[in-house]
């Protein structure tokens, strides 16, 4: 591990991943935008419904071992464990990703482009893992220069495939080759500056294999919620594409892009606030740890009123000129997109703190329910009320994460919140030279207390 001083301030690490996720988000964005532009919006339905298969997926594989390792500060495991436990996981995805291209029998164009999206999630996934040991060492600027570089390079890919040869496949195509390079030259020597690592190393991870379960253990619940969460996210096309069909999917899906814009502070102060979040908690600064709380719900307040404000102003002009006439005749979905990605932002605040307690089996929970009542509005009011009815279903489950989130942090910090009250109350009263008989019949219990991990292990 670098000295302390190579550790860059929350300050620093935050500033660096919004210019980063502004840039990467925007990028993301321009490639649906160039898609909707020089295409039919059943090619922009092509490619959403691939990221809807894909995503979940590989979500789910990724086990979240991002912020497993950005929280382990103790360093319970070591990157070659990450990095065997990651490999394994990215090569079932792509098996599951092929089977279902291969058994679905829409077609060559539709299935090629599901295998072609499931390769660059693939690619992205070790990137991904390199950012978390990154994030561990608090060097979000190394991440950042990575995104910064790897955005501007898929956009140009995706761009040049399409306007040079008008078919997605291609460009799809150089979209995989972008990833692979910005991983080969930049990402695996970014990372080599923090961490020590050696082929033989990560070939003695093979030879751990209680340790590699362990480690999957511990990630599998985290794993799941992430591959819920990004399943309840590609719920709503499930249904459209089914109900009403890829044309409409396109249309939906340039909509639901646009929240990108939102997103990028919300990934930004996410990323960067896990690791303090994690020493907050861990060293029971309860006091900081809920002010960094408040401060995260008051900037995701004011991004999630302007995005509604925005969308309602501003949103059948920005849509014209974005997209096409046909995008903007379905702004009313826009701005209750934007009401939904509001509630959402809030609801990051909570996850993110709760992440920091590492006790991921809450975040599965949520995520269960989550996706099973997403899946259920969505059935009820896509096939009566369209397009609009899927933007009711989002709005309706980010209303129950928002609760959910908040309540089981209520829940799951009060023990901790207790014992700092009485530790308060025996300082206190040490100080004023004097014991309450409160404070001294607690003390054992107190001293008993501190002795206890915060986090009770999984059984």
């Amino acid at each position: 591990m670098p000295p302390e001083s190579a550790r860059l301030s929350l300050r620093k690490n935050l500033g660096w991943m919004f210019v980063a996720t502004v840039v990467y988000n925007g990028c993301q964005w321009g490639m649906i935008a160039a898609l909707a532009k020089t295409g039919p919006p059943s090619m922009v339905g092509d490619y959403v419904f691939a990221l809807a298969v894909c995503a979940p997926i590989v979500m789910f594989a990724n086990l979240q071992l991002r912020k497993v390792q950005a929280t382990d500060a103790s360093a319970e495991y070591e990157f070659g464990d990450y990095f065997a436990v990651r490999l394994f996981t990215t090569l079932v995805a792509l098996l599951v990703i092929t089977a279902i291209a291969v058994g679905r029998h829409d077609g060559f164009r539709v299935d090629f482009v599901i295998l072609l999206v499931g390769i660059a999630k693939a690619l992205e996934s070790f990137a991904d893992l390199i950012y978390g040991s990154l994030q561990q060492h608090e060097r979000m600027d190394r991440i950042a220069q990575s995104q910064i570089r790897k955005g501007p390079l898929l956009l140009i890919a995706m761009i040049v495939g399409v306007v040079l040869t008008g078919d997605l496949h291609w460009a799809l195509l150089g979209v995989v080759v972008a990833h692979g390079i910005t991983l080969a030259a930049f990402d695996i020597p970014a990372v080599l500056q923090f961490q020590t690592i050696s082929l033989p190393g990560l070939r003695a991870a093979w030879r751990r294999p209680r340790r590699l379960l362990s480690l999957g253990w511990l990630s599998l619940p985290f794993g799941v919620a992430t591959g819920l969460i990004s399943l309840r996210s590609s719920m709503p096309r499930y249904f459209i594409q089914s109900y009403l069909g890829v044309h409409a999917l396109g249309i939906y899906g340039g909509l639901a892009y646009l929240t990108v814009a939102g997103d990028t502070a919300n990934r930004a102060l996410v990323h960067s606030a896990i690791p303090r979040f994690a020493i907050l908690y861990a060293t029971r600064n309860l006091p900081e740890y809920f002010r960094l709380l408040g401060k995260a719900i008051v900037v995701y307040s004011l991004l999630g009123i302007s995005g509604v404000v925005i969308a309602y102003l501003a949103g059948r002009p920005l849509l014209t000129l974005l997209y096409t006439p046909e995008y903007a005749s379905h702004v009313n979905v826009l701005v209750c997109l934007a009401a939904a990605f509001a509630i959402h932002l809030l609801g990051q605040a909570f996850h993110t703190a709760l992440t920091a307690l590492r006790n991921f089996w809450i975040q599965l929970s949520m995520a269960i329910l989550d996706a099973s009542c997403l899946a259920l509005f969505a059935y009820l009011l896509v096939p009566t009320w369209g397009l609009m009815g899927a933007a009711w279903s989002v709005l309706l489950t980010e209303i129950l994460d928002l609760l959910l989130s908040s309540g089981f942090l209520v829940v799951c910090t009060a023990g901790e919140r207790k014992r700092s009250r009485l530790r308060d109350s025996r300082l206190e009263s040490t100080r004023h030279g004097h014991t309450s008989p409160e404070s001294a019949s607690v003390g054992v219990w107190v001293q008993a207390s501190e002795r206890r991990p915060l986090v009770e292990p999984d059984k």
